[in-house]
C-alpha cells in the first residue's frame, strides 16, 4: 500500500506521484512537474520532521503553499489532506493495488506514524469499553475546529460516546501529532464528559486533564489543532 501525490486540476488532473523523502516538485526542476505560472522553477520538497513524519516544505517560492486558501510553510502529508502548489490542487491518496516504486525505504526510517499505527491500535483495543452504553446529549453537542488542517469544519454530536484520532472510524483528525485513538466524548445524563489516555498530548482549556464534563467555550487541542466546544441552541 502506497501514499501517492494525487494532482486535482491543470493539465496533469489525475496524475499521481509517489510520495517519500526528497521528492520535488517544481515547474522545471523535480520528480514532479507542474505546468503552472504560479509555481516556481523550485517550488517544494518532501522532508522528514523531526518526529520521523514526512512533510511537505516551501523552497522560497513565490507563491507558496496553501491549505484552505491560507499560505503555509509545510504540509504535513497525511492521507486525505488537500492543498495548493501555486494554482494547482493536490491530495495526498492511498493507493493499493499497484506495486512499490523502485526505492525502498529502509525499516529503520519509517515515520513515527507508521510505527504508532503498527504497535498502538492493538494497545488502544484492549482499552476499550467491550459494552457501549449509547446516550444523547442535551443539548446537542458542536466542535468547530478553529486551527490546523480541519479548520471550519464543525462536528454535531447528537449522541455519545464518540471517538476522535487518527485511526478511527467516528471522527477522524488530520494532525502530525494525532495519536490512533485521541479522545472520546461521552453522555452521562445528558451531559457531555471529555476523557483522554494523553493528557499531556490532548489537552484541555491549555490545562493537562483525563476527564472533565465539558462546557461553553471550553478549547481541546492537539499540537495545532484546536476545536471549540458550543452546545447547540
Amino acid at each position: 500500500m502506497l501514499v501517492y501525490l494525487e494532482i486535482l486540476d491543470g493539465p496533469s488532473a489525475g496524475q499521481r506521484h509517489p510520495v517519500w523523502e526528497g521528492v520535488r516538485i517544481g515547474r522545471t526542476t523535480g520528480e514532479v512537474l507542474l505546468d503552472d505560472p504560479k509555481v516556481s522553477s523550485l517550488h517544494a520538497q518532501v522532508e522528514m520532521d523531526e518526529r520521523g513524519a514526512l512533510v511537505l516544505a516551501d523552497r522560497d517560492s513565490a507563491n507558496g503553499l496553501k491549505i484552505n486558501g491560507q499560505k503555509v510553510k509545510r504540509v504535513a502529508l497525511l492521507l486525505g489532506v488537500r492543498f495548493q502548489v501555486g494554482k494547482t490542487g493536490m491530495r495526498v491518496a492511498e493507493v493499493s493495488d499497484e506495486k512499490p516504486p523502485e526505492r525502498v525505504i529502509p525499516v529503520e526510517n519509517r515515520s513515527w506514524r507508521e510505527v504508532l499505527l503498527e504497535k498502538v491500535p492493538v494497545r488502544a483495543n484492549k482499552n476499550r469499553d467491550r459494552t457501549m452504553h449509547v446516550e444523547a446529549f442535551r443539548p446537542a453537542l458542536q466542535l468547530d475546529f478553529i486551527e490546523g488542517m480541519q479548520m471550519d469544519h464543525r462536528v454535531t454530536l447528537g449522541y455519545g460516546p464518540r471517538r476522535f484520532g487518527s485511526d478511527v472510524l467516528d471522527v477522524e483528525l488530520i494532525e502530525p501529532l494525532c495519536p490512533p485513538l485521541a479522545f472520546e466524548i461521552r453522555s452521562e445524563g445528558g451531559v457531555a464528559y471529555f476523557r483522554t489516555q494523553y493528557p499531556k498530548l490532548v489537552m484541555l482549556n491549555g490545562q493537562a486533564t483525563s476527564e472533565a464534563p465539558l462546557k461553553e467555550g471550553d478549547k481541546i487541542r492537539i499540537g495545532q489543532t484546536l476545536i471549540q466546544v458550543s452546545f447547540a441552541s
